[in-house]
């Protein structure tokens, strides 16, 4: 049964990669590419490894993707509702593992900070929505006594224990670290890649034109990751809901060149 929920978590991940790509991209020929992150994704060992051994993260990515998901969708149609849902999920992936999973929270002044589409003050009220939502529903679990002890032993004994008293690292920093030793088959895909484009002598502009995307995706990705660091308790697998986000960012940064490649096949 856990090997099966395990498989399936890692299927949804997956599914949600591929779908969050296409809403992103719909209007773009790379809407196509969202095997690009979904390949990157899986050369991660650390995540490869988390969903071998079932970690709570793997449950909290599927809310914290869904979240992005539908922020995402509610940013590009308008819509309030859609914000609501995200503000849902938000509050499901917290509840997965607490804190770590609030950061799509932070999504829709991300993307007014890089692509300034709209006001600020919508931007802030948007936000405030997504905050809202958890919260208020929070407030309805914690009236039950035993809900609110429980979270009260999860908020003291163990955040608040962790931060001032455990330490699995002698560094904060141990998690950059290991996110840099993380990334070497990506970055090596990525570094092979662009040996061909210069060998070809592509035209690098195509690629510069995703630099709004490719820091929009990164700073989303940073967002999951680098609060981590609050606290010496650091384990790679602590990073497995980040992963999809840094995975879009370094695919952005190769997609162009693919997109010309693969629109030359005689299907």
């Amino acid at each position: 049964t856990e090997r099966f929920y395990s498989f399936l978590t890692a299927c949804i991940n997956g599914w949600l990669i591929h779908v969050l790509w296409k809403e992103f991209f719909r209007e773009s020929e790379l809407k196509k590419l969202s095997w690009i992150p979904f390949f990157l994704w899986i050369t991660i060992p650390v995540c490869f490894w988390a969903f071998q051994n079932n970690m709570q993260e793997n449950t909290m990515s599927v809310f914290t993707l869904s979240a992005s998901l539908f922020i995402l969708k509610g940013i590009y149609q308008n819509k309030t509702f859609l914000f609501l849902i995200g503000g849902i999920f938000v509050f499901l992936a917290s509840l997965s593992k607490g804190f770590p999973g609030l950061f799509p929270i932070a999504i829709a002044g991300f993307h007014w900070l890089v692509y300034r589409e709209r006001s600020f003050v919508k931007t802030f009220l948007l936000t405030l929505l997504l905050t809202m939502v958890p919260m208020m529903l929070y407030f309805l679990l914690v009236l039950h006594p035993d809900i609110y002890r429980s979270l009260s032993v999860y908020l003291f004994d163990r955040v608040v224990n962790s931060i001032q008293h455990v330490s699995t690292e002698p560094s904060r920093f141990y998690l950059i670290k290991k996110l840099l030793m993380e990334f070497i088959p990506a970055f090596v895909i990525i570094a092979i890649i662009y040996l061909i484009l210069w060998i070809k002598k592509f035209d690098f502009r195509k690629i510069q034109a995703q630099q709004k995307n490719t820091i929009f995706f990164f700073l989303i990705a940073l967002s999951a990751s680098l609060p981590l660091m609050i606290t010496k308790e650091q384990r790679g697998f602590y990073l497995v809901t980040s992963f999809p986000f840094y995975a879009f960012a370094f695919s952005c940064c190769i997609a162009p060149a693919i997109s010309v490649w693969t629109s030359k096949i005689n299907f």
